[in-house]
C-alpha cells in the first residue's frame, strides 16, 4: 500500500490457514526510499509454513522496517527467513529486522532467522528475535489482576500481535481475530 509520498511503501501480509511458502523482496533503489512491512502469521494443526523477507538497500538514505509476529499451536511450524542487504554506496541506511513467535505449544516450532548482510560502513541497522512460550511471570501477574488462564493467554497474544494488527484494514483484523478464537 503506497503512501503519498511514492518513494514511501507500506506492506502489510497476513497468512494463516496455509502451507507452503510465501516470499516478499524489495529494493530501495532511489536515495530516501522506504518501505515498512508488517506481517502477522497464526499457525495451527500440522500447518508448516516458510515465510521470507528480503530487503536490499541500494540507495543513499533508504529505511526498511520489518516486523513479523506470529502466534504457533498444536504442531505448528514456521520457517522464517529475513534477510536485509545493505549494498557498499548506501551511505545512511537504516534497517530494522524484527520476527517474534508466541508457541502455545510444546511442539509447535518456530524457527526465525534474520540476516544483516552490510556492505557499507554509514549505516545504522538492528535486529531481533524471539521464539518461544507466553511468559509465566506475565500470566501469574494478568491472573492476580482476577483473569482465568485462557483469559491471561488472550489478552497477552492480542497484545503481543497489536503492533501489527492495528495497522491492519477492518477486514485483515477480523480474520486474524477470528484465527485466535479457532486456537482455543
Amino acid at each position: 500500500m503506497p503512501l503519498k509520498n511514492s518513494k514511501n511503501k507500506r506492506i502489510f501480509c497476513v497468512w494463516v490457514n496455509g502451507k507452503g511458502p510465501a516470499k516478499i523482496s524489495q529494493v530501495l533503489k532511489k536515495k530516501g526510499e522506504s518501505v515498512e512491512i508488517l506481517g502477522v502469521f497464526i499457525g495451527q494443526g500440522d500447518e508448516k509454513r516458510n515465510l521470507n523477507v528480503e530487503v536490499q538497500h541500494a540507495a543513499d538514505n533508504t529505511k526498511s522496517r520489518v516486523i513479523v509476529r506470529g502466534i504457533l499451536s498444536d504442531k505448528a511450524n514456521i520457517d522464517f527467513r529475513g534477510n536485509v542487504k545493505i549494498d557498499k554506496g548506501a551511505r545512511g541506511s537504516d534497517a530494522h529486522l524484527e520476527a517474534k513467535a508466541i508457541l502455545l505449544s510444546e511442539q509447535a516450532r518456530g524457527r526465525l532467522e534474520p540476516y544483516l548482510e552490510i556492505d557499507e560502513n554509514d549505516v545504522r541497522a538492528t535486529h531481533a528475535t524471539y521464539a518461544g512460550p507466553l511468559d509465566e511471570n506475565e500470566i501469574f501477574y494478568v491472573r492476580s489482576r482476577g483473569l482465568s488462564q485462557s483469559e491471561a493467554q488472550k489478552l497477552l497474544v492480542e497484545g503481543f500481535l497489536k503492533i501489527v494488527v492495528k495497522n491492519l484494514s477492518p477486514k485483515e483484523q477480523r480474520l486474524v481475530n477470528l484465527q485466535l478464537a479457532r486456537l482455543r
